[in-house]
């Protein structure tokens, strides 16, 4: 398959912005079908603004917007609705709304004047409900789910629309860390099981950067793309992310708190304890270093039975948690 063949999606100096003011450069950029593309950035630089405008709810200014090699503003509403699904960040609040009533509302685009549900669009309800792991929930009214349970609901929605295309603007926005890593990755196995195309904006680097195939990276200059890997070894995280308090770490891919540095320790130990013990002495403040140069202060890890020895100018410690040498070293120094 010959490279441009792929190409699902593409934006050619595209403007978006609203009230005819422009929110950042024209913007470039290429889409194939079956990725999940992750939109980043700083707030207010326009990530929803754009996500609005390739969903058609908010007008581009300039530029084109190709879908499936038709540009979007001759797509007919009704076509249009049958090509592209879109969740926001907003809220559904309908008292007497069951989760089958929410999800029957993305097969509106296929039924008749009537709105009048056939067996085949129970059959696609069902099956995005199955897909999404909310079966058990169908009859549940809206104001009685989690935020979790509401999200996975809206996004069994826009599956019923049967689109190839999904656009979900901070899908795992207001969740908790366990939901929020369940519906990325119910998104990243959408991509391989059904074929949809996703493009989601996010705030959740780590989770980013573990699901998506591609990553956009949003800033005043437009969009710089790639593997989420390339854009690390391009330092394109460490420009954007990094400031005065915080750094962003091209070795691990998280970020920590720049701290002032209150000494040096000499860490010896092997596997997860010497490695979450250099991780609390980071926090505390210490510089960590394999090497016995380190002036006087020595922490020693002994996983079996899940203790620090610590040596200060000859003087012996022993601590049962990282709790209490974190607190010793603060107090003591």
């Amino acid at each position: 398959m010959k490279r441009e063949d792929s190409v699902f999606i593409q934006l050619s100096d595209l403007v978006v912005g609203y009230r005819g003011k422009a929110l950042m450069t024209p913007l470039n950029g290429t889409v194939k079908k079956g990725e999940l593309v992750s939109v980043i950035g700083h707030n207010g630089i326009g990530k929803s603004t754009l996500l609005r405008t390739l969903a058609g709810i908010s007008e581009r200014l300039h530029g084109s917007i190709i879908i499936d090699k038709t540009d979007i503003k001759k797509i007919d509403i009704r076509d249009f609705a049958k090509r592209v699904g879109y969740i926001s960040t907003d809220i559904v609040t309908a008292p007497n709304m069951t989760v089958f009533d929410l999800i029957a509302t993305g097969r509106y685009s296929y039924t008749n004047w009537l709105g009048s549900i056939k067996e085949s669009d129970r059959e696609v309800i069902f099956r995005s409900a199955l897909e999404t792991g909310i079966t058990n929930l169908l009859d549940r009214y809206l104001s009685e789910l989690s935020d979790g349970e509401r999200q996975r609901s809206m996004i069994a929605r826009v599956l019923a629309q049967d689109t190839d295309l999904l656009i979900m603007d901070e899908p795992a926005a207001f969740l908790d860390i366990r939901n929020r890593h369940e519906i990325i990755s119910l998104l990243h196995r959408l991509t391989r099981t059904a074929g949809k195309t996703i493009i989601m904006s996010t705030h959740d680097l780590p989770s980013a950067m573990g699901e998506s195939d591609v990553i956009w990276a949003l800033d005043e200059n437009g969009i710089t793309a790639g593997a989420p890997e390339d854009l690390v070894l391009q330092g394109v995280f460490e420009n954007m992310f990094t400031c005065d308090t915080v750094k962003f770490s091209k070795s691990d891919g998280n970020f920590c708190s720049l701290r002032e540095v209150r000494g040096e320790v000499v860490v010896t130990g092997t596997g997860m304890i010497a490695e979450w013990t250099k991780r609390a002495l980071a926090r505390a403040g210490y510089r960590t270093s394999d090497s016995s140069s380190a002036a006087g202060l020595s922490v020693s890890c002994d996983e079996t039975s899940q203790t620090w020895n610590v040596s200060i100018r000859g003087d012996k410690y022993v601590f049962g948690s990282l709790y209490d040498l974190s607190f010793f070293l603060r107090s003591t120094f």
